[in-house]
């Protein structure tokens, strides 16, 4: 079993120069943090020039190793919540451009190149982190994406505002806007400095064999959280039998359907 394992700044692992894209599998839970996760993050970030995030255990699923692909075993609850802080420090950059004063060309110019990194940190030719299709996470992150105009299209999910994710924006977004420019280029420097640990292996029984002990920072996982992991990890490691993430995804579907006292994760 091959473990890399390297702690990473928030900068180094989604940086400008980082060619790297990380996906959630889509038989991962959708995202549940909630708000008294969010204001902990944020606050610890805020205070904290080198807070530690934690680990994330990923599998390098890419065959392009310019630019590989790391599936996302554990760990994506805060990676997602850190994707979507990064996104609400565009989106206020975007609205804060005309408070710097129109004679200062200068600061105008290095502000509007902090944005455009930043930007491009977060969608770099396709965006940097592709979320699980549970409760329609994807279109959610994809929806906001387009609002800032990452990425083409118009944003029309009809219930994107009552998801989970979108109000984790809404809850940094609120939070950032009230920070002047100076606190607000503080946050973004405190938030790229955060440290996580990236352990990357080379399997998926490798990831699975890690996956229970990695969790203690995280939201508890349950039974069912446990046997679902199981469930697909037995059968990516089956040598008869052939199925595409749909189809293994409508097979535990089936499976917890007769399960109805047990609340979907």
């Amino acid at each position: 079993m091959r473990i890399d394992a390297s702690p990473k700044d928030v900068q180094e692992l989604i940086g400008l120069d980082t060619n790297v894209s990380f996906t959630i599998p889509k038989y991962q839970r959708h995202y549940i943090w909630e708000p008294k996760r969010w204001k902990r993050l944020f606050n610890d970030i805020k205070s904290n020039p080198s807070h530690f995030l934690g680990t994330i255990l990923c599998i390098n699923r890419g065959t392009d190793s310019h630019w590989p692909v790391l599936e996302v075993i554990d760990g994506q609850q805060r990676l997602t919540t850190i994707s979507l802080m990064l996104a609400a420090t565009y989106a206020t950059y975007q609205e804060r451009e005309c408070e710097i004063p129109l004679s200062s060309d200068l600061d105008r110019d290095n502000y509007r190149t902090d944005r455009t990194n930043l930007g491009r940190r977060i969608v770099k030719g396709q965006p940097r982190l592709r979320l699980s299709f549970i409760e329609d996470n994807h279109k959610d992150y994809e929806a906001i994406l387009k609002e800032l105009r990452l990425i083409p299209g118009p944003a029309l999910r009809y219930d994107y505002g009552n998801s989970n994710l979108h109000n984790a924006y809404d809850y940094f977004l609120s939070k950032l806007r009230a920070h002047n420019l100076d606190e607000l280029k503080d946050f973004l420097s405190n938030l790229n400095s955060a440290t996580l640990v990236k352990i990357e292996v080379d399997s998926a029984a490798s990831a699975y064999n890690l996956f229970e002990n990695l969790n203690d920072t995280g939201a508890p996982l349950t039974a069912i959280d446990l046997v679902k992991n199981l469930f697909f990890q037995t059968l990516e490691l089956s040598q008869n039998v052939e199925l595409d993430d749909e189809e293994a995804l409508g097979y535990w579907n089936d499976i917890f359907a007769s399960l109805p006292h047990l609340s979907v994760q």
